[in-house]
């Protein structure tokens, strides 16, 4: 939101699934502020908000012009085709224009091969997740600038049941990939320990900095 405000009054802003409004409807007064919604009742919400609602179609054909700044917020993680939808808005960008993702960070899940259970793809329609690797090369793609990554929890933080979180996580791990070490064999034998080795998927580490926010400027 900081990044949004920094934009000059009468900035065109548009936020690509914009659902209610809910993020645009914060920035105050003096932005032209679009939404694209496939979700109807959302988007009339977003409309009463004064968001001007437009369609990927409008996009397509250049219909409503450019834009100072484009926000994906939990979008980017549901898209069928990412790298043709953001080549799309990149293109809608004005010169020194900024393009705004908020999605889910490959690079928090340990060990990548247990990504598959990580409670971000238990949510119907995640499809993917960003990873900074993949970041730079969609920069370079786009002919964008990387010019600010963000690390966070997409939830309220709290100490203790991060610190749970990552336990059970260890012992998910252990169970899982060395459950013939002598440890798990240890572990085991303790009762308060011991249903960790009937676990069948990876306990939910949503407490983790498993969520990025990234900034990319069109030169």
């Amino acid at each position: 939101m900081a990044t949004l405000r920094q934009r000059p009054p009468g900035s065109r802003v548009l936020d690509y699934g914009c659902s209610t409004g809910r993020i645009l409807s914060q920035l105050g007064e003096g932005y032209r502020l679009f939404g694209v919604e496939v979700n109807a009742q959302a988007a009339g919400m977003a409309g009463r908000r004064g968001i001007t609602i437009v369609t990927e179609s409008d996009l397509i054909e250049d219909r409503v012009g450019a834009f100072h700044a484009i926000v994906l917020a939990d979008v980017f993680e549901h898209l069928v085709e990412p790298t043709a939808t953001m080549r799309l808005l990149a293109s809608r960008l004005e010169c020194g224009g900024q393009l705004l993702i908020v999605t889910g960070l490959a690079d928090a899940i340990r060990p990548r091969t247990l990504m598959s259970e990580h409670w971000y793809f238990r949510i119907c329609g995640h499809l993917h997740m960003l990873s900074l690797e993949h970041l730079n090369w969609l920069g370079r793609t786009l002919r964008l600038e990387v010019t600010a990554v963000t690390m966070m929890s997409h939830y309220q933080r709290s100490s203790l049941r991060l610190a749970r979180q990552m336990a059970q996580a260890r012992l998910y791990r252990l169970f899982r990939m060395a459950p013939q070490s002598r440890r798990a064999a240890v572990l085991r034998r303790l009762p308060l320990l011991s249903h960790a080795a009937r676990w069948t998927s990876l306990p939910a580490t949503d407490q983790l900095s498993d969520h990025v926010v990234v900034v990319l400027a069109k030169s």
